[in-house]
């Protein structure tokens, strides 16, 4: 005799695959095979310097650890929204402090992600570029934040590249101290394409070479190197907080993005019925097996 309630052994087969599909579809790719380097900043305490003496800075998925120089802090402020799980993030003074990745060979276009808070609200003249991919004058040079030196522009969020002159791509959002942006810049053959919490808010079109193949140099988290003020402010304050920095070596689409857009209401509604037919199949089975 069957017991009241049970669950068939075929049932609960059929429940743990619905779960391991449903979990495949809820969470996010943080490493795929476009990733040079996933860096979180989870790997220390709070309160305390990041340095090549405690140790790398973990990249996620992949071997490619990144060095901290000057002794930026672990902080426990952390970006919002906050899809990827961070618990920390690191504390940047306007100078010096910077986390540097070396060695990146073979990548033509690029897509940077980081997630950045402000100490101060720049005025003109600011620099405020927490995000340096390559040398400035020596071949490409990626910017992400906002300098007002090559665009005119420092208070709105902006990304620039240098390929044989200048190009950027000027959002309206004005930049705001305590203010979490999650940014992603893409560049790829079409031009350039600025992100915030997913939301395209600035691009730029125009026929890309791209790095060709070569080498795009080091990527700066914070400060360049040499303590270059990339993350300072002329006017006044500078520095703040970044939260999970991605290098991927192809442009992303937005939906690939960390900070993905969310799904349309017609999709999610999809979901829904998919989920209530399967459970409602599953009550009438249930109905049929006890004894």
């Amino acid at each position: 005799m069957k017991t009241k309630n049970a669950i068939p052994a075929k049932n609960k087969t059929a429940w743990r695959s619905f779960l391991v599909l449903l979990a495949s579809t809820l969470f996010i790719p943080l490493a795929n095979a476009a990733t040079i380097g996933y860096w979180q900043f989870e790997e220390g305490t709070v309160g305390n310097p990041a340095s090549s003496i405690t140790g790398a800075i973990v990249s996620t998925g992949t071997a490619n650890n990144a060095t901290a120089f000057g002794g930026p802090v672990y902080n426990a402020g952390v970006s919002t929204p906050n899809p990827t799980g961070s618990t920390e993030s690191l504390s940047f003074t306007p100078t010096g402090q910077r986390v540097q990745y070396s060695g990146i060979t073979g990548s033509n276009f690029v897509t940077v992600e980081a997630s950045v808070n402000y100490n101060a609200t720049p005025g003109n003249g600011a620099y405020q570029m927490p995000i340096q991919l390559g040398s400035t004058g020596a071949g490409v040079t990626f910017y992400l934040g906002a300098w007002s030196s090559v665009s005119g522009d420092s208070t709105h969020l902006q990304m620039a590249v240098y390929n044989g002159g200048w190009h950027y791509a000027i959002s309206s959002v004005s930049i705001v101290a305590g203010t979490w942006y999650n940014l992603a810049g893409v560049y790829d053959s079409t031009g350039l394409s600025l992100y915030n919490n997913g939301l395209l808010i600035a691009s730029l079109a125009y026929s890309s070479a791209g790095y060709g193949g070569g080498t795009p140099g080091n990527l700066y988290v914070g400060n360049n190197e040499g303590g270059g003020v990339i993350f300072g402010n002329n006017s006044g304050g500078g520095g703040g907080l970044i939260d999970t920095v991605r290098l991927s070596n192809v442009g992303l689409s937005a939906g690939q993005l960390l900070y993905a857009p969310v799904p349309e209401p017609g999709t999610m509604a999809l979901g829904m019925v998919a989920a209530g037919g399967f459970f409602f199949l599953r009550l009438l089975r249930r109905k049929h097996s006890v004894a």
